[in-house]
């Protein structure tokens, strides 16, 4: 009898938890960003999710357990220690367009140990929360995605409260 009433516990009150928890890449899948890539021999593809760099940092992840979700993928990152490995993570949490994850793009912005991780947190917020195209490189971008960091950390924060 006692089994039976743990398996109903966990079923009622602990899977719903467990299971609001979106993979990152089933919903990238069914939700893809509308880019192309060109092949070498000069034709063009959809990349898988509709996005190359969140494409090629799965692969440079693929000793990661899928599936993919924000709370998994945000303690990987805090583990992380190698900048290369951090910036594929990052682009795995943009494309969960979770308020969690921007709040950790945000905070990378400032990433004194790694370009690769601010160049990271920078095209994951331009592509996947503020979806506006910034002209004139990087050094143009990282300056808007700044200011516009500056302007929505508060409402991402009071999200994120919300969630927890």
């Amino acid at each position: 009898m006692k089994p039976i009433l743990l398996t109903l516990i966990f079923t009622l009150f602990l899977l719903p938890c467990v299971a609001q928890e979106r993979d990152i890449l089933g919903n990238a899948a069914k939700n893809p960003r509308d880019s192309q890539v060109q092949n070498p021999n000069g034709t063009y593809r959809v990349p898988k999710y509709g996005d190359y760099q969140l494409e090629k940092a799965v692969e440079k992840l693929k000793n990661y357990s899928q599936p993919f979700t924000v709370p998994k993928v945000i303690s990987w990152y805090r583990k992380a220690k190698d900048g290369k490995t951090r910036a594929s993570l990052l682009r795995v949490l943009a494309a969960s367009r979770d308020p969690r994850a921007a709040l950790i793009l945000g905070n990378s912005l400032e990433d004194n140990d790694s370009l690769d991780v601010r160049v990271a947190a920078t095209d994951g917020l331009t592509d996947y929360f503020i979806n506006y195209i910034v002209c004139c490189g990087t050094e143009q971008q990282m300056i808007y995605v700044h200011s516009w960091w500056e302007k929505n950390q508060a409402r991402l924060e009071k999200e994120v409260k919300g969630i927890q």
